[in-house]
């Protein structure tokens, strides 16, 4: 497994864009996160630090985020579970335009 790099204020961070109402998920923390762990790591100066995995519930495939690489690359991948306002608005768009075209 990959060694944990997520700090305190990175897991905050992917908390605020999971609970974001424009580009978060359906659902927010509590139906996208099963657990958090916490790990102790050894930097290259000998010190132990903590840091902290996040384990993503069974809807996202049982995920393990350990790295803001991989919650990017999780992030940019399209999502059922995914609920923004832009794709909302955009879908509402369509359908309005559609059934004007079937009007005229």
């Amino acid at each position: 497994m990959i060694t944990p790099t997520l700090t305190r204020a990175y897991v905050e961070r992917i908390f605020d864009e999971i609970d974001n109402p424009v580009i978060g998920w359906a659902g927010g923390v509590h139906d996208t996160v099963h657990r958090i762990t916490k790990e102790p790591v050894v930097s290259m100066k000998g010190k132990n630090l903590i840091r902290y995995r996040v384990f993503l519930t069974e809807r996202h495939g049982f995920r393990v985020i350990s790295t803001m690489d991989q919650w990017r690359a999780f992030g940019e991948e399209p999502c059922m579970y995914r609920i923004s306002l832009a794709r909302l608005h955009h879908a509402f768009a369509k359908t309005l335009k559609e059934s004007e075209q079937q009007f005229t």
